[in-house]
């Protein structure tokens, strides 16, 4: 006959999500029982930070036949910014040339984004990756195989290097069901063209909510949003580090687009400046 548990099932899983940060107190609880192994190994691979000296493992791992966290894995992060010293994950400074043979970068990682393992893949954030390294059929088979994440509806762009929108309004078209991105990027090509030439573009119609926050990402992404009557699919909007020279390409897009937006969060740079908070809501 089996024991009734001391506490009852919600008690028991509120306090283990509680803990959903902490890998190791979830590593304790997960050799309690079976019960609270499945709810423990749901936290602990629900992230998979996919560092290039991790690559290989993680594959290796995830293709045993015995292996049992593929099923959990929900969001995956990859940074070509990070290394390895003294066992310990560091950001990189200067030493490219020290990089060990069994490191995997972004783009080659992505070569295994149709295994079974990354199958339930929601959300993927992408750090430190230098796009405009890459040729165009580089580009093209880059995108090729992030469209295979077909279950995605969040991406998220941090500190990478476009040439221009364009490549970000591809990207973002190869998702059927993605409604949310993350833009914080900056471009190559000069910003005055880079705003022109995102004015003819389009985001996708599954787009519903942007994030963005970086000096080039504000005015560009902006002045897509705002070159139309405002997309009504874009209903949620967060702006990050707002400075002066970026109120004008704020107003521009609320004056296009606020009758549609629902939630809109903005963040003005911590600088003392005068300006704060001027009139841009006429």
């Amino acid at each position: 006959m089996l024991q009734r548990p001391a506490l009852p099932w919600e008690i028991t899983d509120a306090i283990i999500d509680h803990l959903h940060s902490d890998v190791r107190a979830l590593g304790v609880c997960s050799s309690v029982c079976s019960e609270w192994l499945i709810r423990s190994r749901h936290h602990i691979f629900s992230t998979v930070q996919l560092w290039p000296w991790r690559v290989r493992r993680f594959f290796d791992l995830a293709s045993q036949q015995n292996c049992t966290f593929t099923s959990h894995v929900s969001r995956i992060e990859v940074d070509d910014s990070r290394v390895r010293s003294n066992g310990k994950a560091s950001w990189r400074s200067g030493l490219e040339g020290l990089e060990g043979s069994d490191e995997v970068r972004f783009s080659d990682a992505m070569s295994q984004s149709d295994a079974p393992c990354l199958a339930q893949v929601k959300t993927i954030q992408v750090r430190n990756v230098d796009w405009t390294a890459l040729s165009s059929i580089e580009q093209a088979v880059l995108r090729e195989r992030l469209a295979k994440f077909s279950k995605l509806n969040r991406l998220e762009f941090q500190d990478v290097v476009f040439h221009d929108l364009r490549e970000v309004v591809r990207i973002v078209g190869s998702f059927p069901i993605l409604q949310h991105l993350t833009a914080n990027v900056s471009f190559m090509k000069y910003l005055e063209h880079t705003v022109a030439s995102a004015a003819t573009l389009e985001l996708s119609s599954n787009l519903h909510s942007v994030e963005i926050g970086t000096d080039d990402a504000i005015p560009v992404v902006l002045s897509c949003i705002a070159a139309r009557d405002g997309p009504e699919h874009v209903r949620g909007m967060q702006l990050r580090n707002i400075k002066q020279n970026h109120l004008q390409y704020v107003h521009r897009m609320l004056k296009k687009s606020g009758k549609n937006i629902q939630n809109l969060m903005l963040d003005f740079s911590s600088e003392r400046c005068s300006w704060i908070g001027q009139g841009i809501y006429h």
